[in-house]
């Protein structure tokens, strides 16, 4: 039914024995919008873009929630349910009740939900835990790149063999919203962990993404 299943003894959830893949790099579509607009010299260049989908494993987010540095886990003194029907750890199968699966009740701390002191009795999330429970929804929408130039008027520079001017000056990845990660994590998942690759899927604890900015002088003669 895909109902979490929970170890009754523990409020965590139970993890599967066969390993399987983690992470996926294919979205399940990329979009991207140019727009342009020019006035009296003005020139203003807009790239905008979404990738939907996709999954990423992140040791970085995993870090940051099982150490408690973040607002997502501001609340310490409340205990938690994780949604799911209980399970029997041994069979991996349902526990039924009149034929029927029971809801989980058994409540955990915060510290358990973030840093599971012994995932084989029921994982949670973040650290100490299995390694699905650290992948996310890759979906992000980007403002990719911001342009505004200018044609220097002719007349600054009539004396000068030069034929025309333009100043322009750029930024590059100055927004971005990723809906399915923690919140005050502002992780990005448009990142990787081998080099400058396009590698995606897998995120070792790599350096975040940064805002770039330039300035061009374009003269023709």
């Amino acid at each position: 039914s895909g109902a979490l299943l929970i170890n009754p003894a523990t409020g965590g959830m139970i993890v599967k024995n066969d390993q399987e893949m983690i992470g996926n790099p294919n979205p399940d579509y990329k979009l991207g919008i140019t727009n342009s607009f020019s006035y009296k010299g003005f020139m203003l260049t807009a790239l905008f873009d979404i990738t939907k989908g996709g999954d990423i494993y992140s040791v970085t987010i995993s870090q940051l929630l099982g150490r408690g540095v973040t607002l997502d886990t501001r609340d310490r003194l409340s205990d938690w349910i994780i949604p799911g029907i209980y399970g029997d750890p041994a069979t991996g199968k349902p526990i039924l009740s009149g034929g029927k699966p029971i809801v989980n009740t058994t409540a955990i701390t915060t510290n358990d939900l973030y840093f599971s002191p012994n995932s084989a009795n029921g994982a949670t999330f973040a650290i100490n835990t299995a390694t699905e429970w650290n992948v996310y929804d890759a979906t992000v929408y980007r403002l990719r790149e911001l342009s505004l130039g200018y044609d220097l008027p002719r007349a600054w520079f009539k004396k000068l063999p030069v034929g025309s001017a333009t100043l322009s000056v750029t930024g590059r990845n100055l927004w971005y919203f990723a809906p399915n990660m923690p919140k005050y994590t502002h992780f990005d998942p448009e990142v990787n962990s081998y080099g400058a690759t396009s590698t995606q899927g897998i995120e070792l604890s790599a350096a975040p993404t940064t805002k770039r900015y330039g300035i061009n002088l374009k003269v023709s003669f």
